[in-house]
């Protein structure tokens, strides 16, 4: 396996909307999901009535769902980086997309950092 250069998503303050951020597989090659993270440069409070999702699918099929609930990701570290975890073995083939998606729980919380998805590539 080869791995590529990463995915990354700037987050500037977001809160309100939800957001989807979206690629499609360019290469020759299937990719596997390998990790992902977020980091935020203000820190988040976790919350269990506002809080934002962070999810993944590939292709349309969801392979991560993590929030910033005090039962999932907990209280988040200003420039401290937390793993997104997702299914093991995950794929993406040639023409497929990936979705980076946040969604509010509640009335959402501000957050404001980087996403930086990391694949590499499956010869087939």
């Amino acid at each position: 396996m080869e791995n590529l250069a990463p995915i990354y998503a700037e987050i500037v303050a977001h809160s309100g909307t939800d957001v989807v951020y979206r690629w499609v597989n360019t290469t020759n090659n299937s990719l596997k999901y390998v990790r992902g993270w977020f980091v935020d440069s203000a820190g988040v409070t976790a919350n269990d009535t506002n809080f934002i999702d962070f999810s993944l699918d590939l292709n349309g099929v969801e392979v991560m769902s993590e929030q910033t609930t005090t039962t999932d990701l907990g209280n988040i570290t200003a420039d401290v980086p937390v793993a997104l975890a997702a299914t093991s073995g995950s794929l993406v083939a040639p023409g497929e997309f990936v979705e980076l998606k946040l969604t509010k729980g509640g009335t959402g919380v501000t957050i404001a950092g980087q996403c930086t998805l990391q694949f590499a590539a499956v010869r087939t």
